[in-house]
């Protein structure tokens, strides 16, 4: 007899919880699943681990959080925190020379010059596929290696199907050779 009280207790129990769980799921309202932050012009990107809405391709700025002022601000090392992740960007500053975190090796003063004219004269735009394209091209002038355009990752970041044909054919476009001029440079951040 102890058995059958044991049994039938427990089963009232199941359907006790299961009524509970059944009217707690029914007044419950559906949610959407979370929208990527806006980090500026550009797209919300998986990172190369694969973890879906954890990098971005693009611009850091306006109408993203501003990172300085309203200018649109552009990584230089991938290997480091964006802003979001990192408390935010310094301000800019000139720069003389670079070191590429992902090669190691010491990047030319002509790729420095043709990253910052890039930036200075394509990247202030609010076109998410224009920024796109400039990010990618200044990953190809101060990263290099997988990042570069013909890298596995440089590669991966312009195929994602969220990211514009445009911003997957212009960046070659928008890599002239500079004039001489300066241009803004890129500034560092903390590790990524």
């Amino acid at each position: 007899m102890h058995a059958r009280t044991v049994r039938g207790a427990l089963r009232t129990l199941a359907v006790a919880t299961a009524v509970g769980v059944a009217g707690t799921l029914a007044w419950t309202p559906a949610q959407a699943a979370p929208t990527p932050i806006s980090l500026g012009p550009g797209y919300t990107i998986p990172d190369s681990e694969g973890n879906a809405d954890a990098s971005h391709i693009g611009a850091y700025g306006p109408p993203g959080p501003a990172v300085h002022g309203d200018a649109e601000t552009y990584c230089a090392d991938p290997e480091r925190k964006g802003p979001a992740d990192a408390g935010g960007y310094a301000s800019p500053r000139p720069v003389t020379s670079w070191t590429s975190s992902v090669t190691g090796k010491t990047v030319p003063k002509e790729r420095l010059a043709q990253a910052a004219y890039v930036i200075g004269k394509y990247g202030q735009t609010r076109d998410n596929a224009r920024a796109a394209a400039v990010d990618a091209v200044v990953y190809e002038y101060l990263a290099d290696g997988t990042y570069a355009l013909d890298g596995a990752r440089g590669k991966q970041r312009l195929a994602y199907p969220v990211v514009s044909p445009t911003a997957r054919t212009s960046p070659r476009a928008t890599s002239p050779k500079p004039s001489g001029s300066p241009a803004p440079t890129p500034s560092r951040s903390p590790r990524r």
